[in-house]
C-alpha cells in the first residue's frame, strides 16, 4: 500500500552548512554544494533529507550522505532561524572505521573499530548501533576528550569554551589500551580524507541542469463526498486561530498554522512484528470526527473515536483544502480486540502492556489514506498528519463556563 507524503503549509527553505567551527566544515560545505549542483544524485551514494519547522518557518536540510565506506550526518546547531535551530552543519562523520561526532559546544564523541569482522559489523558501526550493543564491546575503542596542559593527561579537567586538545582511550574489557590522539590532527585527517575520497569523487561527475521541482508535492483533492469533519482545540490553539484569521502577518512565522499533529506519540498502535503496520501509524495526528457542528455543539456531547481530550475546550469545523497526509482508521478494531482480551483477563484488574499494544495494533492495521476510504468503518476517526492552515479551521463552539470561557471573553475585549 502506498501512502501519501507528508507536506507542510509552506515550501521549506533549504538550509546549507555555514559553520566553520571545525577543520572539516569547509569541505563538508563543498560536498553539499557539489551534490546540489548534480541534483543530489550520484551513483553509489544514498542521500536523504530532513524537513522540520512549523507555520511559515519550515526548513529542509541534508540529513545523511552514505557511501560504501563513509557516513555523513548533518544535525549540528549553527544558529537560530525564525525561532528554530539551524541544524544544517555536519555532526557525525564515519570514515576509516572511525566514528566522530562533534557538537557546537566543542563536545566530542569518538570511537574506533578494532574488531576482526568488519564485514559483519560495518552496518552496525555505520548506524551507530554498536554503541548500544554490548555483544560487540571489545571490537571498538571509545575515546573521551581530555587535556594535557601540564597538570597531567586527564579527562577530569578542561578549559571551558575551548576544544579538548587530546582524545584519551577508555579501557574496555578485552581491549588493549590505545594511544592518545591529538584532536586537531584527527580533525585534519578527516578533512583530508573527505576531500580526496568524497568531494573529488562527486566532482568527477558532470554538472546537470537544476531540477527545481525535485521536492514538489502535488496537492490531492479532498473527497467532496465525505461528511463534515470536526476537531477539538485548546485555548492557545483557539487564540492563535483567531489572531491568524484576523491578520496572519501579526503572528510569529513559526506559529502561522491553525492546528498541528501531536508529535512523538505512537497514535495508532505499537509495532506488530507478525503483520507490519503502516509506518505512518507511528506518527502524530490531529484526531478528528465526522459530523456537523454548530455554536450550540458542546464538547462534552461530542466524541472522536479513540481520542481523549486533554485541556481542550473549543470545537472546530475542519475543511481541508487538500487530502495530503490525511488518513482514516477504524477505532472499532481496537474495541473488538479489547473485548476479546477482556474475556480472558482472569483475576487481573488491568491489561498488560502487551495487551494494550495488541489493541492499538489492531486499530493501526485499519489505517488507509482518506482518498482510498470506501466506507464501512464502524467507528471512523479522521487522522490528519500535517499542519492545518488558518483557512482550513474555524472555531465554531466556545466554552460556556469555567476558566476557558472567562479567558476567551477577556481575550476578545
Amino acid at each position: 500500500m502506498i501512502f501519501l507524503p507528508s507536506v507542510y503549509l509552506t515550501e521549506p527553505v533549504m538550509l546549507r552548512p555555514t559553520s566553520r567551527q571545525f577543520p572539516f566544515d569547509e569541505v563538508c560545505t563543498q560536498i553539499v554544494q557539489a551534490l546540489e549542483e548534480r541534483n543530489w544524485e550520484i551513483p553509489g551514494l544514498e542521500v536523504t533529507f530532513r524537513t522540520y519547522g512549523s507555520g511559515s518557518a519550515v526548513f529542509r536540510m541534508l540529513d545523511n550522505v552514505v557511501g560504501k565506506d563513509f557516513v555523513l550526518h548533518f544535525g549540528r546547531n549553527q544558529g537560530l532561524n525564525h525561532g528554530w535551530f539551524d541544524s544544517a552543519a555536519v555532526e557525525r562523520i564515519v570514515i576509516l572505521k572511525q566514528d566522530l561526532t562533534v557538537y557546537e559546544d566543542e563536545g566530542v564523541s569518538f570511537q574506533k573499530y578494532v574488531g576482526k569482522n568488519w564485514k559483519r559489523d560495518q552496518q552496525r558501526f555505520f548506524e551507530g548501533n554498536y554503541r548500544f550493543n554490548r555483544s560487540i564491546d571489545g571490537d571498538f575503542v571509545t575515546y573521551e576528550g581530555g587535556c594535557d596542559c601540564g597538570r597531567g593527561t586527564s579527562i577530569h579537567h578542561w578549559h571551558q569554551g575551548q576544544r579538548k586538545p587530546i582524545l584519551i582511550p577508555k579501557q574496555l574489557d578485552g581491549v588493549v589500551l590505545h594511544t592518545v590522539i591529538r584532536t586537531d590532527d584527527l580533525h585534519q585527517e578527516f578533512a583530508a580524507w573527505l576531500k580526496a575520497n568524497v568531494l573529488e569523487f562527486i566532482e568527477s561527475y558532470p554538472l546537470v541542469t537544476p531540477d527545481y521541482g525535485r521536492f514538489d508535492v502535488e496537492d490531492i483533492p479532498f473527497p467532496p463526498s465525505l461528511p463534515p469533519v470536526y476537531a477539538f482545540a485548546k485555548f492557545d490553539d483557539a487564540y492563535r486561530i483567531r489572531e491568524g484569521k484576523t491578520d496572519a502577518n501579526e503572528v510569529l512565522e513559526k506559529n502561522r498554522y491553525a492546528l498541528e499533529p501531536v508529535r512523538g506519540w505512537a497514535a495508532l498502535g505499537a509495532r506488530d512484528d507478525t503483520t507490519p503496520i503502516p509506518e505512518v501509524a507511528y506518527e502524530g495526528f490531529i484526531w478528528c470526527g465526522f459530523g456537523e457542528v454548530t455554536p450550540e455543539s458542546a464538547l462534552k456531547d461530542l466524541a472522536i473515536p479513540g481520542h481523549f481530550s486533554h485541556d481542550e475546550a473549543f470545537v472546530c469545523r475542519v475543511t481541508p483544502t487538500r487530502a495530503n497526509d490525511i488518513y482514516i482508521g477504524d477505532h472499532a478494531a481496537y474495541m473488538r480486540k479489547r473485548e476479546e482480551l477482556m474475556a480472558n483477563i482472569g483475576d487481573r484488574s488491568s491489561f498488560t502492556d502487551r495487551e494494550v499494544n495488541a489493541m492499538e495494533a489492531a486499530r493501526g492495521h485499519t489505517i488507509v489514506p482518506i482518498t482510498d476510504y470506501a466506507g464501512g468503518f464502524e467507528q471512523p476517526v479522521v487522522l490528519i498528519g500535517r499542519e492545518l492552515g488558518f483557512d482550513e479551521v474555524e472555531i465554531v463552539s466556545v466554552p460556556k463556563e469555567g476558566w476557558a470561557k472567562n479567558n476567551w471573553e477577556a481575550a476578545l475585549r
